[in-house]
């Protein structure tokens, strides 16, 4: 659930936030994630974030502060607020969902979901683009990698094409990978074709 409020006029400060983003660096990509599907992905995790927008947002009397409160049932909520130097402000706040590692005791768990909202409650607040450091566990990125796989295993050359390849004199299979600019060691389907057809003159 997402909460949100403002103060009666922002003309001043989403003016100022559009002055701030065009002086804004990019964030170093100091972080690095170890995917479940075997790809390593350095991103920029909140120091970054804040390290190359803070110069920008002071320079244009913007500042961006957290707080947890609580709202109701004792829920916890991760409180962001844009404030500008005329008063104007912009607010939301987020309910921290609980994380499901159990090997780690509530406090711990606590700071890891208050980091993971605050990366993305910062990049919200001042319209901050940035790399999702999750893309790589996405489900869109799962189908994506499979499908980008299979594609790459169909595309090598078959046993029958490198068996026919080997019959075939060394010296000018050597040649004809020079003249085509092939690589022996890793042909595709295509490439293998090429190859055959070329030495064979056809």
């Amino acid at each position: 659930m997402i909460f949100q409020q403002h103060s009666d006029q922002v003309n001043e400060l989403y003016t100022a936030l559009a002055m701030a983003q065009a002086d804004m660096l990019p964030a170093i990509k100091s972080a690095n994630m170890a995917s479940n599907y075997g790809q390593n992905k350095r991103y920029a995790n909140y120091d970054d974030m804040v390290e190359a927008t803070r110069p920008a947002l002071t320079k244009h009397k913007i500042s961006v502060y957290h707080d947890i409160i609580e709202i109701e049932n004792g829920e916890r909520y991760l409180y962001t607020c844009t404030t500008h130097a005329s008063g104007q402000f912009k607010a939301g706040w987020i309910r921290l969902d609980r994380g499901e590692n159990k090997q780690r005791n509530a406090q711990q768990e606590l700071g890891s979901v208050l980091t993971y909202y605050k990366r993305y409650a910062y990049a919200a607040a001042i319209g901050l683009s940035f790399d999702d450091g999750d893309d790589y566990d996405s489900p869109k990125y799962q189908r994506e990698n499979k499908q980008e796989q299979v594609e790459t295993n169909d595309d090598k050359a078959t046993e029958k094409q490198l068996g026919l390849i080997k019959t075939l004199d060394k010296a000018e299979v050597a040649q004809a990978c020079v003249d085509l600019n092939l690589d022996y060691t890793n042909l595709t389907k295509n490439a293998a074709r090429q190859l055959i057809s070329y030495i064979k003159g056809e």
